[in-house]
């Protein structure tokens, strides 16, 4: 089990899950108009899989600025998130 978080395949297979299902999800929503909110759900996503490109580079002993980057980038669109649920 260790393997599998040692090299980041668990990671990278777990982003390939997230975005095949925003791909899903937003292609509901396009097709139907029903669903989660295209805005709010991309800004989910981007915060949750920069968290996992941080937790892939610090398992890979990846550098600390673009762990850095990844935490910001991730910190940016909870916020964003935060915000456009805060204003319905």
């Amino acid at each position: 089990m260790a393997d599998l978080f040692a090299d980041g395949f668990l990671v990278n297979f777990v982003l390939v899950f997230i975005l095949a299902e925003y791909v899903i999800l937003i292609g509901v929503r396009l097709a139907t108009g029903r669903g989660v909110s295209a805005l709010s759900y991309t800004a989910n996503v981007i915060s949750g899989g920069s968290l996992m490109l941080c937790l892939r580079e610090a398992l890979l002993d990846g550098r600390p600025s673009l762990m850095a980057l990844f935490l910001m980038l991730s910190g940016l669109a909870h916020a964003g998130d935060v915000w456009s649920r805060w204003n319905r």
